[in-house]
């Protein structure tokens, strides 16, 4: 993380801290006030004051709320599901891209893996070893497709059920 980033994330947990401490003075001081105007007058009602009270608590912990979820959970989105998120995302655009390779070559004589690698390359995807990976990987789940397609249809109509799931599986 670069280091305007992190004193940026430094400069917003302080201000958060510093708006609960300005939020549990407040309610102290507010507390004090109606106890010395409740000590004088004996006339302002106690629902007031809980309310008043009541009030701010539910700042303060609504603010303490909003505090720890920008201090842990946010940096743990940035950290673990985005992350997840853009490798999915990469996952499902190279399968998509096999497959078209694959229908594509019916008609037309082609290196798959190339075809699939340039497809990459223009829509800006640098090809790492991960990237490759993640072609064999779709390369063979559809290859296990297929196979499942021709093991089912290869079935005797006995070794069906009702729903004409193969009964071996």
């Amino acid at each position: 993380m670069p280091m305007c980033e992190q004193r940026t994330e430094i400069a917003l947990s302080t201000l958060k801290v510093a708006f609960l401490l300005r939020k549990i003075v407040s309610v102290l001081i507010i507390f004090d006030k109606i106890i010395a105007k409740t000590r004088e007058t004996e006339e302002t009602p106690m629902n007031d004051f809980l309310e008043i009270l009541l009030s701010n608590l539910l700042e303060l912990v609504l603010a303490a709320i909003a505090g720890v979820v920008s201090v842990f959970v946010v940096p743990w989105i940035k950290k673990t599901v985005i992350p997840w998120l853009q490798e999915k995302r990469l996952y499902t655009v190279v399968q998509h891209f096999v497959e078209a390779a694959e229908k594509y070559s019916e008609n037309h004589q082609i290196d798959k893996k190339q075809y699939v690698v340039n497809l990459l390359h223009e829509k800006g995807i640098v090809v790492t070893t991960e990237t490759e990976a993640y072609i064999e990987s779709a390369v063979k789940q559809l290859d296990n497709s297929v196979q499942q397609v021709i093991d089912v249809i290869t079935d005797s109509p006995e070794s069906l059920t009702a729903d004409n799931k193969p009964t071996g599986q």
